[in-house]
Parts: C-alpha cells; sequence; structure tokens
C-alpha cells in the first residue's frame, strides 16, 4: 500500500508540472486585454501584473506605458505556477534517483518555484526590490535546476539528460545576456521569455514522461532502474 502511495503521489506531481503549462495561456490572454498593445519583445513580463496605470521603467533605463486590467489574473498564475513547481518537486521526489544531485536539483526547483509565488504576491510597482530579487534567484535557480537534473539523470535517461541539461544552460545563458543588456535583437522582453520558458517547457516534458512511466507498486524510483532498460 506504501509503494501505490508512492506511485500516486509521482502521477500527482507530474500533472502538476503538466498543469504549470497555464501560465503561458494567461499570459497571452492578459496581454490581449491591455488597452494599448502590449509588446512582447519590448514589455517585461512583469509589466503585465502590474497593478496600475501609466509609465514604468523598463531595464536598461527607459520606460514604457504600463496598463493590465487582468493584472489579478497574472499574479494569481505566477502563485499558482511557484506552487505547481513546488508540488511537483516534492511529489516526484521518488521517482528520481536517490542521489545527492537529483535532492539538489529538486531543491532549487523548488527554490525557483518560490520565487515565481514571490513575483505573483508582490508586483513590481508595489515593491520593485521585493519583487525583483525573487525573480532574478527564481531564474537562476530553475535553470541551474535542470543543468543539475541533468546530470542526475546522466546515467539513467539519457535522453531526459540531454534535454534538462540544454534547457538550464539555456535558460542560464538568456539570464545572464538580459541581466547584461545583450539582447540579440529580442528586446528585453523576448530575452527574458528565453530565460523563463524552458522551464515550462521542461516542466512539460518531463510531467509528460513521468505520466507516461506510469510509476505503480514496486517502481518508486523508476528512473533510476531505467537504465538497465
Amino acid at each position: 500500500m506504501g509503494e501505490l502511495t508512492a506511485g500516486r503521489r509521482v502521477v500527482i506531481g507530474a500533472a502538476c508540472w503538466i498543469a504549470a503549462l497555464h501560465n503561458v495561456i494567461v499570459e497571452f490572454l492578459v496581454a490581449a486585454a491591455w488597452p494599448t498593445p502590449y509588446s512582447f519583445a519590448r514589455n517585461m513580463i512583469s509589466d503585465l501584473g502590474n497593478t496600475a496605470c501609466g509609465p514604468f521603467p523598463q531595464i536598461g533605463g527607459s520606460a514604457l506605458h504600463v496598463c493590465s486590467p487582468l493584472h489579478g489574473l497574472m499574479n494569481g498564475s505566477f502563485v499558482v505556477y511557484g506552487l505547481l513547481v513546488v508540488a511537483g518537486a516534492v511529489l516526484t521526489r521518488r521517482a528520481w534517483p536517490a542521489t545527492r544531485p537529483a535532492t539538489a536539483g529538486l531543491s532549487l526547483l523548488a527554490l525557483g518555484g518560490a520565487g515565481v509565488i514571490a513575483v505573483g504576491l508582490v508586483p513590481e510597482n508595489v515593491n520593485l526590490v521585493l519583487h525583483s530579487i525573487p525573480a532574478l534567484v527564481g531564474f537562476v535557480a530553475q535553470n541551474a535546476a535542470m543543468v543539475v537534473l541533468g546530470v542526475a539523470t546522466a546515467r539513467s535517461v539519457r535522453w531526459l539528460s540531454r534535454f534538462s541539461a540544454a534547457c538550464g544552460v539555456a535558460g542560464l545563458a538568456a539570464t545572464v545576456l538580459l541581466l547584461t543588456g545583450v539582447h540579440l535583437g529580442l528586446g528585453p522582453g523576448g530575452m527574458e521569455r528565453v530565460a523563463a520558458n524552458p522551464l515550462t517547457l521542461w516542466l512539460l516534458v518531463a510531467g509528460l514522461w513521468l505520466l507516461r512511466r506510469r510509476y505503480a507498486v514496486g517502481k518508486p524510483t523508476a528512473l533510476a532502474a531505467s537504465a538497465s532498460k
């Protein structure tokens, strides 16, 4: 019965990660509700959760007009997204190799999720410092988590290991480029999305993989065992 419970926990955790995709849908819905066009290249993601209307400073010192009527929906989505990431990291632990890298990777993932929760609870115009620090910590933690989990699965599921590492490296590189003002023609908003969205893609792929494995009795750590298959 205990093993069955562990399997169910993994399934629920995987479903949480897949459900995190909702954040992308909400982002488009909130952006479409702006009375003035929202720019996915020039506007930052957090502008969608800004609770006031008027000019707001962007990375680089410029200011853009911000007015997001559905800011409550966006901020709520940030909080739910973070909770889903944390829940998945906790619930799927038995599905990952029983190693320190796996534990470290999932811990970093949960830290990244906590950062997103803070972003939703403290909109950028309410307190920019308390908003920006968790956002930066979240970007670094979540992308580093994917790299570490790539290392953790190097001997068990090679394609997942490579995919995880690629997502993490891309996200970390984009974070550095964003902070240094190098946007490669994507704009600050576009580069921010390159830093943030690899995690959403990874959560979807990892969640579907975990569900496909259908963890059940006797297979609480099937990722570790799959190397022999």
